[in-house]
């Protein structure tokens, strides 16, 4: 609800936080924004397993409006 985007992710999903604390990624004037992860430190005791594809997908400010957004999803398969 009032986001601009679409979330193109199904149940279960799990939610990354960006530290510190859970701030909201911001995409500012410039329209970007980065997020690096711990790979060794996942939500929810969450582990990727090799041969497992999982989706992946950013929700976000959107600087240039007053609302939130998503980013495109992503597909990756863990080898």
């Amino acid at each position: 609800g009032g986001s601009s985007g679409s979330l193109c992710l199904g149940s279960p999903f799990y939610k990354f936080n960006k530290a510190p604390m859970g701030q909201v990624l911001n995409s500012k004037g410039g329209g970007t924004f980065s997020f690096t992860t711990d790979l060794t430190n996942l939500p929810q005791g969450v582990v990727f397993m090799i041969g497992e594809t999982w989706d992946f997908q950013a929700w976000y400010r959107d600087g240039a409006a007053s609302t939130s957004n998503f980013t495109d999803g992503i597909e990756v398969m863990f080898r």
